[in-house]
Order: C-alpha cells, then sequence, then structure tokens
C-alpha cells in the first residue's frame, strides 16, 4: 500500500522524484506519515458497538447483560476519544511537521516518534483492559472463562491495525474470526473448538512478535539506509537515473536484511494458519468445509480473484432441486457438480502454492519486470483454466436438462468469466438479451432484430446508449399531451425507429469488430487479449455509431414533432436534449478521484430526478423555467465530459502499451513515470473538470428548485438529489430507516412495544440525518486526481478523509445501538416479519475514528 505525506508532495519537477521520496518515506518513517488518515498503520481503532455483540456473542450474554455493558462502552468511548483528540492528535502533528522532500526526519526523531507510539499502544491496551474488568460483575461462572478468550481476540486486533505488518505481502489473518463466521452445525462447533481455542493462544504470541518486529522495522531501516549514506540526499541526487539505479540495488539487500525477522514473523503465522485450517477443515462437512476454506482463502490470498466464488453456482443448486429434473438427470447433475469441484480445488490449491513461492522473494525495491510478468502469466493463466472449467461444466449441465436451462446460461456465464478474467476491452461488447427496463415492442421487431448485441440495461456497448425504450415514449407522450389517435401514432412510429435501429450500418459493422477481435487459444480455448488496431479501429466505429445514432434519433424526433401542436413543437427539443444527455451520460459512473466516497454529482440529470418525483402540476409549472434554462449548458457540459472520458480511455491505453516495454531498469522507470504524467495526467483532470463543472451547474440548479417549490416539494427533491449524488453516504447498509418503518406497520404491536418505536424513532432520526448531512459537507467540493500531488490538495483529501471516517463510525454505532434496540423490542417472529435486520457492515482496520 503506498503511504503518502504531505510534506513529500511540494517538490520536484515531474512525478518520479516525488514517487521514489514516497516510497522510501513509507519505509523509513513510522505510519503517521500515512496521508492523513487518522492513525492508519500505527495505532488501533477503539471497540465499536459492533466488535463489542460479537464478544457478548461469543459470552453468550442474555438482554439484560448486554444493555448493561452500553454504559460501560460509552465510557469507554469518552476516554478514547479524550485520548484521540489530545495525545494522539500531538503526536500525529509532531510527526507531520518533521522535514520534505530531501530533508529525511532526524534519528533522534523517528526514535522519540517510536517511543511515543509505543506509550501510546500501552494507553489504548489500559483502555480495552478496564472496560473488560468493568464486564466482570455482570458475568456468570460458566461466563467467566469465556472473558480470556475474548481479551486475546481484543488484543489480536489490536495487533493487526499495525499496516506495517502486511509488507511482508502476507495477510495476518485471524483463521478464529473465519471459523465464528462460518456457518456450522452446534455440535461440529463444539467439537473443533479446543483446537480453536489453542490456536487462539499460538497465534495472540506470534502476532505479537511479529507487530512487534514491524515497530521496530521502520527505525532500522532508517539507520540501514543512513549507513550506507543516503541520508543527506538532495533532489538533484533522486533525478538522477544512475545515482537512483544503485540505490534501488542497495535498497534491496537492506530490505532484504533488516525485513528478515517480520518475514519469518509472518511466515510463522502463515504456517500456523495452514496447520490449523487442515486440522479444522477435517472435521467438517463437505459444504462447510468448502465455505471454511473459501472464507480463508479469501483472506489470505486476494490474488484468487473470481475462482473462490467459481466453487458452487445458484443456478446449478436451482437446477438440482428443480421440479422438472428426473432422478437420472439429478444423478447426473450431482456428479458433474462434483467433479467441476474436484477439479476446481485442484487448480486453486496449485493457484495457493506459487502465490506462497512468489511471497518468499516479493520486495518493493524489485524491479525485475520479466520475473513479475512471469508471475503474473501463471495467475492468469490458471485463472483461464479455472474459466474454461466452469464453462465446460456449465455446457455439460445445459446437455443434462435442455428442458429448464436456457442458451443464455452459457452465454452469461461466458460473459461472467470475462470478467473475472480482467479482459475489460471484451467486456466493451458483450453480447446478452434485453433487460427488463427495455422491452421488445413487438415478437416481429424482435425476430426482424435478429441477435441484438445490447448489454442488460439496453446499450449497444459500454459507451453507446441503444434505442429510446418503451418507457422514455410514454414519457414523450406525457409531456407531449397526446390524444389517443396521436398516441397510436407515435408508438407506430417507435416500432419502426426499434426495428431500424439495430440495423444501422455503423452499428453493425461494431458488432461485427467486436465479433472479431474476440480471440481464443485454439490449445486451451482461453481468451486473449484484443490487439492494439483492434481497439483502435474499435473506437474509429463506435465514434461513427454515437454521430449516426444521434441523427437518426433527430429524425425520429421530427416526425414526433408533426404529431403535436405548436405550443408543443419546444418540448421536442427539450425532449432531444434530455435523449442526448442520456446518450452522453452511459458512462456516468466513471471518475478518476482518488480516493473513497466521491460525489456522483457529476453524472446527475436534474431533469430525470424531478420526473422521478411525485409532483403535482403547480409544482411542475412553477420550476419550468428553472430547468428549462438548465438543459442547454447541461447538454453542453454532458458532451463534453463524455468526450474527456473517451480521450482518457485512450490514453491509458496508449500508457498501458508503453508499460509493455519496461525491462526492469528502474532509469527506464522514471523515463516511463515521467510519460505516465504527460499521457494520462491532463486526460484524467478533463474529466474531474467537467464533472466538478457539472456538479456545480447541478448544485445551483437544486437552489434554485428548492427556492422557487413549496416546501414540502423542495425537501423531497433536496433528499432524492442527495441520496442519488451520494450512494456511497446514503446506501447505507446498517440503517434501519426502512426497518423502522415495517416495524410501526405491524398491526400486533403491544402499547409498550409502541411506546419504544417512539422513543427510538425521536432519537434515531434526527441524529442519523445530522450526522448523514455532515458527511455530504465532506464529500463536495473538488475531487482528488491521483496524479495531482500539489500539497493544497492533498491536505484538503487527508482532513476530509479522517473527518468522514470518524463520522462513519459515530453513525455506524448509532445504528448498531438503534439495531439492538430493535432486536430487544420486537419479537423474532415480528423481525422476520420487517425483513430481518441489517447485517453488520465490514469493518475497516487501522485509524482511530471516534469523532471530536
Amino acid at each position: 500500500m503506498m503511504l503518502l505525506h504531505r510534506s513529500t508532495m511540494s517538490c520536484g519537477d515531474g512525478p518520479w522524484p516525488r514517487l521514489i521520496a514516497i516510497l522510501l518515506l513509507t519505509l523509513l518513517v513510522p505510519a503517521p506519515f500515512a496521508a492523513g488518515q487518522g492513525t492508519i498503520g500505527t495505532l488501533p481503532d477503539p471497540m465499536s458497538t459492533r466488535q463489542l455483540m460479537q464478544f457478548a456473542d461469543r459470552l453468550q450474554l442474555d438482554a439484560s447483560q448486554r444493555s448493561a455493558i452500553e454504559s460501560i462502552h460509552d465510557e469507554y468511548k469518552i476516554e478514547f476519544r479524550k485520548l484521540r483528540d489530545n495525545e494522539i492528535d500531538d503526536f500525529l502533528d509532531d510527526t507531520r511537521s518533521w522535514g520534505g522532500m530531501g530533508a529525511m526526519p532526524r534519528r533522534e526523531d523517528m526514535e522519540s516518534s517510536f517511543n511515543e507510539m509505543q506509550r501510546l499502544q500501552a494507553r489504548i491496551k489500559r483502555l480495552d483492559d478496564r472496560l473488560f474488568d468493568q464486564l466482570l460483575p455482570t458475568l456468570t461462572a460458566e461466563q467467566l472463562p469465556l472473558l480470556g478468550r475474548v481479551r486475546l481476540a481484543r488484543e489480536r486486533q489490536r495487533y493487526r491495525s499495525n499496516r506495517m505488518m502486511a509488507m511482508t505481502g502476507r495477510p495476518p489473518v485471524d483463521l478464529s474470526e473465519v471459523f465464528l463466521a462460518t456457518d456450522l452445525p452446534a455440535e461440529v462447533r463444539a467439537e473443533v473448538d479446543q483446537v480453536i481455542a489453542a490456536y487462539e493462544r499460538h497465534l495472540t504470541t506470534a502476532m505479537r512478535r511479529a507487530s512487534e518486529a514491524a515497530s521496530r522495522f521502520s527505525l532500522d531501516m532508517f539507520d540501514a539506509f543512513q549507513e550506507n549514506g543516503y541520508g543527506g540526499m538532495t533532489e538533484e541526487d533522486l533525478s538522477d537515473p544512475e545515482t537512483m539505479k544503485q540505490m534501488m540495488e542497495d535498497m534491496k539487500q537492506i530490505w532484504s536484511d533488516i525485513g528478515s525477522t517480520s518475514r519469518e514473523a509472518a511466515t510463522r503465522i502463515a504456517e500456523l494458519n495452514r496447520r490449523t485450517y487442515r486440522r479444522v477443515a477435517a472435521f467438517l462437512p463437505p459444504e462447510a468445509a468448502q465455505d471454511f476454506r473459501n472464507r480463508y482463502y479469501r483472506a489470505a490470498f486476494p490474488e484468487l480473484g473470481g475462482m473462490l466464488s467459481m466453487t458452487r453456482q445458484q443456478w446449478f443448486d436451482w437446477a438440482i432441486e428443480h421440479k422438472d429434473v428426473s432422478d437420472e438427470q439429478r444423478e447426473q447433475l450431482t456428479a458433474t457438480l462434483a467433479l467441476h469441484t474436484q477439479k476446481l480445488d485442484r487448480l486453486i490449491e496449485n493457484a495457493v502454492e506459487f502465490i506462497e513461492a512468489r511471497r518468499e522473494t516479493m520486495s518493493p525495491f524489485d524491479f525485475d519486470q520479466e520475473a513479475m510478468q512471469e508471475y503474473l502469466q501463471q495467475l492468469q493463466a490458471v485463472r483461464k483454466e479455472a474459466q474454461q472449467l466452469m464453462a465446460t461444466t456449465i455446457g455439460a449441465a445445459n446437455e443434462i436438462v435442455p428442458q429448464i436451462t436456457a442458451a443464455g446460461v452459457v452465454e452469461n456465464a461466458q460473459q461472467r468469466a470475462l470478467a473475472l478474467a480482467g479482459v475489460d476491452a471484451l467486456l466493451e461488447l458483450d453480447t446478452g438479451r434485453d433487460g427488463d427496463d427495455r422491452e421488445t415492442d413487438t415478437a416481429d421487431a424482435e425476430k426482424n432484430a435478429g441477435v441484438r448485441m445490447h448489454t442488460p440495461d439496453g446499450r449497444i456497448d459500454q459507451w453507446i446508449l441503444g434505442p429510446i425504450s418503451r418507457q422514455e415514449i410514454a414519457r414523450y407522450a406525457a409531456d407531449l399531451d397526446l390524444d389517443d389517435a396521436a398516441l397510436a401514432q407515435l408508438r407506430d412510429l417507435h416500432v419502426g425507429y426499434a426495428q431500424q435501429f439495430d440495423s444501422m450500418g455503423a452499428i453493425v459493422e461494431l458488432q461485427k469488430a467486436g465479433q472479431s477481435m474476440r480471440r481464443y487459444d485454439p490449445a486451451t480455448g482461453a481468451v486473449l487479449r484484443p490487439e492494439a488496431d483492434a481497439l483502435e479501429r474499435i473506437d474509429q466505429l463506435r465514434m461513427k455509431a454515437i454521430e449516426q445514432i444521434a441523427l437518426f434519433d433527430r429524425s425520429f424526433f421530427d416526425d414526433v414533432e408533426a404529431l403535436v401542436s405548436d405550443e408543443h413543437v419546444p418540448t421536442i427539443a427539450r425532449l432531444q436534449a434530455r435523449r442526448l444527455r442520456q446518450m452522453y451520460n452511459v458512462n456516468g459512473t466513471m471518475n478518476f478521484a482518488f480516493g473513497f466516497d466521491q460525489s456522483a454529482e457529476g453524472s446527475l440529470d436534474l431533469v430525470e430526478l424531478v420526473e422521478d418525483r411525485t409532483l403535482d402540476d403547480d409544482a411542475l409549472q412553477r420550476i419550468n423555467s428553472v430547468l428549462a434554462a438548465y438543459e442547454g449548458p447541461a447538454t453542453d457540459l454532458f458532451r463534453k465530459r463524455f468526450e474527456a472520458q473517451l480521450a482518457f480511455q485512450q490514453a491509458m491505453r496508449v500508457w498501458s502499451a508503453a508499460a509493455q516495454s519496461l525491462q526492469g531498469d528502474p532509469a527506464e522507470a522514471m523515463e516511463y513515470a515521467r510519460r505516465h504524467q504527460e499521457i494520462v495526467g491532463d486526460a484524467s483532470e478533463k474529466v474531474n473538470d467537467t464533472s466538478r463543472k457539472v456538479a456545480e451547474l447541478n448544485r445551483r440548479t437544486l437552489e434554485e428548485l428548492v427556492n422557487t417549490l413549496p416546501d414540502a416539494a423542495g425537501t423531497s427533491i433536496r433528499t432524492a438529489y442527495e441520496r442519488k449524488a451520494y450512494p456511497s453516504i446514503f446506501k447505507d447498509p446498517v440503517s434501519i430507516e426502512r426497518h423502522l418503518r415495517a416495524a410501526f406497520r405491524l398491526k400486533d404491536l403491544t402499547e409498550q412495544q409502541r411506546e419504544q418505536l417512539d422513543l427510538l424513532a425521536a432519537t434515531y432520526d434526527p441524529e442519523y440525518q445530522r450526522l448523514s448531512k455532515a458527511m455530504v459537507a465532506q464529500v463536495g467540493g473538488h475531487p482528488m486526481n491521483p496524479l495531482n500531488f500539489e500539497p493544497g490538495d492533498w491536505q484538503e483529501y487527508q482532513q476530509k478523509q479522517e473527518q468522514m471516517k470518524r463520522l462513519r463510525f459515530d453513525r455506524d454505532e448509532l445504528c448498531y445501538r438503534a439495531i439492538n434496540k430493535l432486536k430487544a423490542s420486537l419479537s423474532p417472529e415480528q423481525i422476520k416479519r420487517i425483513g430481518g435486520l441489517p447485517a453488520p457492515r465490514t469493518p475497516g482496520q487501522g485509524s482511530v475514528i471516534i469523532s471530536r
């Protein structure tokens, strides 16, 4: 993981010296240099409500005990917040004030930071211990022995917060957590529990040693760096290819020597996990063992990618259980699946073996491009073999039960295989049937059109929108106030339009080029990456198709104009502009801003947003002029954004081709990094710039709409805008908003239950909205460009990122507490009727995110 400090961002001409400085400072200074992200890589998070409830599950606490520990936890969080806002903040401020590029930190600063880090970790441990000590009076005699294992679990969480433990390339996986997350019968879990208990003790010791080695690593690396004469490096030194080449060679050896303790500690954890995994898996039923293996491997070997998801397909289970499948067919399907699983397991284990071998020699200073390419090719080959196996299994199943498996099953599976292979260029022209939102107008129209080349959401490909849908035609009819006769004519026009759309010359050419671009290895059947000239040809045909579709649509709207009265002629132009914005926004989610929680304002069309709301005629009349003034500038900006996105894709292709010429020479790498900025930097900035201008127009227009509408309607529009503009904020998996509404509709609520729900809603709703609005305030503004290392941009990004983490932590705490209260207020049967309760969010690790 690349960790950046704001003081490294202000020096030099061109990106390479900065990138080298980032790499060195990442390794040579403690993790407080981590981009202002709270304390990522340095200190552990506080225990959250979610974690405490997981511990409560392990302790088997009843409802009254769970309620009692909330006040203990509240006190703990207050004390943690004081520590975070005082001593931890001071610690971070001190480390962030160190010298920038060309002025490495002093040895005494490094050692002081190391010692302060150790002291703060001890303070956090004392806070944790006091919380557990306060739990003692609430526990029964049967629960007390379990507390020791809970303490160890929290201790391991604290060690894993040290992100430097991941520098060896081996994630420090806690198999105990994997085991607890696996769905197992109670008797099986009890049978294996002693194995897990012994494992937990050994793992805690191993993680303690690994964390200590990782913490000391930065200081030892710094000393070795100084001893080799690199302590006084200047900007000029870092710009000299020969100096950098020699430094990389020396650093590779230093890494090997200094990092041996950390690598050995990581290896011990990995070996302990493998031994324990094999012992536990031997006790588990086949399906549970596979689930356990997949959970473990996803955490330990993320390089496997989608291979683990190929172990069992949902449609396969559905086919086996289908009522129209005979016993003989069911046996054949079961045998086919068993053979598939056996072969896939062998491929997965082979992949794990060479991934582990690669990790033994990994180093951030290793520029052996040939070795890296060999490893990546090996990994890609086994993935493709797994994809071919999946396609073969699907084909076999299709032959066994042709009466229930549509031809599309194999086609869709092949598309998933391409996606898992990462062949992005091929996915631009995936084939598929029309989705539910784009219905076929008549059986004859579909027959005449032949095999459509549209994606499931109705596009020709990633960049080209398909024909105007029937749903849009219904909207046009309403906007144009057509009578029955005109409506029938409009539908007839649309049928002819839809029949001719796919036969346009440019679209046919594009489809044929896409098919011919697909290449396969005849020996293995594996998909091959398309050639550069084929991709360039696709670009040319795509632009030709876009121009032809625009002309074809214009002709359609000219025909529609003949159906309307003079007063509705201006509406035709607005509908045509809307169609253009839809065409230019087909790839609206493409955003090259760096980081997380970015706004989607740059892809919102306010006209569509308003039409999706239920507003009366008076409200629509009030805002008509506001929307009319918006549409022209919005259409122009959407077009410019679309063009910038296409230019970025082409720039990325040029950059990718340039990468193939690297031969492992750091000097070449430096030249390549310089060219990276030249080739991609401007194109990326144009995407961000046009997105920013769309967002600014949307925000201005939103305020006009809200000020023009009555209060209730304005609030509705603003709420809808925020939910679409900030999906990472409002698509919240742990929100209970929907569950509360459903709970109030229950007809068998007692008076006491209703009072409890009223109290919960009165406290939960306003606080949730307050925190959400505070998060929205952090997301807006200039998006972070990953190629822009300007200090002001980075500083703003760092501050927003840290504040977002704090706000999300507080909102999650609110939600988890509300989930607990809802669970305590309703019966299990009532909870089932409201659709269950939200599943816990997967927690991040590292930064202290208690709010001020």
